[in-house]
């Protein structure tokens, strides 16, 4: 795909041959094509034809582009995670991040080298849709994460991600998130009810942890909360939400109840009521 500035015919009114200019040029699903010519360029005869087709595409928002990537993949499978490293969403964040030394990966299949000072983006989705107010995103964070991101232009994805989401607030949240998790695993010799809430439900329970502790603090200052805020939030949350379990959905399993949106938004209610 290319923005052509110009374009000469040559010999005439033939149109069937012409010379073009073309600028940010984009390579569509050309990875094998590309490695090819890589190898044929080291070689000593560096001479090889190559049969493109070029496709303008004036507006760069336009979501053209991105429909011709998918369109034009007929060799091999793309799904949604592909499309997220198209949202300039993402390289601002890392943009941003790399000034704090914070190293953010969103392209799949480029590892993390250490999550000490970095993380990737289904850690930062998962984060972001626990922090939300919307159970529907806190459900899909657990049952089915790529729902989260199945269409980048769209809900929810564009609620997570959007120009308003700061980057420095999300990193933030993942290192607060990482704590409350730990909280939460020291908790998994409790009853049984809790190991099994610990196990299924452990995204329903950071969800809920975020707006415990968002009470008292503030959530974009990780380092300043103390361990104990985070640790007596766990416990009051375990022991409220499993008596809730135990007493109105003790014929439940666990797995499919923490994926119900309907029945975790009556969860937290009666939770955050009593």
């Amino acid at each position: 795909m290319a923005k052509v500035r110009t374009g000469q015919a040559i010999g005439g009114n033939d149109r069937s041959v012409g010379i073009f200019d073309c600028g940010k040029v984009t390579i569509v699903n050309g990875a094998q094509t590309v490695g090819t010519i890589g190898r044929t360029l080291t070689e000593e005869n560096n001479a090889a034809f190559l049969q493109a087709r070029i496709i303008e595409v004036s507006d760069p928002e336009s979501s053209l582009g991105k429909q011709i990537t998918r369109a034009s993949n007929t060799q091999n499978k793309i799904d949604a995670r592909n499309f997220v490293a198209l949202d300039p969403e993402q390289e601002r964040i890392r943009t941003e991040l790399l000034i704090e030394k914070v190293v953010y990966e969103y392209r799949e299949g480029e590892p993390l080298e250490s999550t000490v000072d970095g993380f990737d983006f289904i850690e930062a989705v998962t984060t972001l849709a626990c922090a939300s107010g919307e159970m529907s995103f806190v459900a899909l964070s657990k049952g089915y994460v790529g729902g989260l991101y199945a269409d980048i232009t769209t809900t929810p994805y564009k609620a997570l991600f959007n120009p308003s989401t700061s980057s420095r607030l999300l990193w933030s949240l993942v290192k607060l998130s990482r704590r409350i998790d730990q909280a939460v695993r020291v908790k998994a010799d409790s009853s049984p009810i809790q190991r099994g809430i610990v196990v299924h439900g452990n995204r329903f329970v950071m969800h809920c942890a975020f707006r415990e502790i968002r009470k008292s603090s503030d959530l974009a200052a990780n380092n300043s909360i103390k361990d104990e805020i985070i640790d007596a939030a766990v416990v009051r949350i375990l022991a409220g939400v499993g008596k809730i379990v135990d007493h109105d959905y003790a014929d439940a399993y666990l797995a499919p109840l923490f994926k119900n949106v309907k029945k975790c938004t009556d969860i937290r209610s009666k939770f955050e009521q009593a």
